[in-house]
């Protein structure tokens, strides 16, 4: 089970001046430091995802051969390996506790930032996890593979979250 914290700065981040700079450019986090550059070995980069001007891609690939830009995303892997098993505890103290399975979709929770304050600040240091955990699979032949194997599934639909289909 991997947990994905993503945050919504839909239209724009919030450090980003009226001149389009980063005002926090010196102390910007590892992740926009290593944008547009994907993080995951398995997704390849397209440009026509990213929100970069067209002009950023002009001088052609020259991050595969960037070795800090490599470094960082090492970096950033290896803390979200060292990160995993908060994840899902914090996922369980807001009872975030219905994934999707990988490859069939994304499960969308949007708790609030006093929710995730409150319980980041309730996690005990250590432990392990608690919660049962369920699975939401839409994919017929997916949802019966599951099912037979004994996974405890989500049947229903909840307002708890927003199922993603791929």
């Amino acid at each position: 089970m991997t947990a994905i914290f993503a945050a919504n700065v839909i239209p724009q981040c919030p450090n980003l001046g009226a001149d389009d700079l980063c005002a926090i450019y010196t102390e910007r986090p590892l992740v926009c430091r290593i944008y547009p550059m994907e993080i995951n070995p398995f997704i390849a980069l397209a440009p026509s995802s990213k929100d970069c001007p067209p002009e950023s891609w002009e001088q052609g690939n020259l991050l595969g051969s960037d070795r800090e830009l490599t470094h960082q995303i090492l970096q950033s892997r290896q803390a979200d390996r060292d990160d995993a098993q908060r994840k899902v505890q914090l996922c369980e103290a807001l009872g975030l506790t219905t994934a999707a399975w990988k490859g069939n979709g994304f499960t969308v929770y949007m708790p609030t930032v006093e929710r995730m304050l409150a319980a980041l600040e309730g996690l005990a240091s250590e432990g392990q996890t608690t919660q049962p955990w369920r699975i939401r699979a839409d994919d017929v032949a997916l949802h019966e593979a599951l099912e037979d194997r004994s996974f405890a599934l989500q049947t229903t639909a909840s307002a708890d979250y927003i199922f993603h289909q791929l």
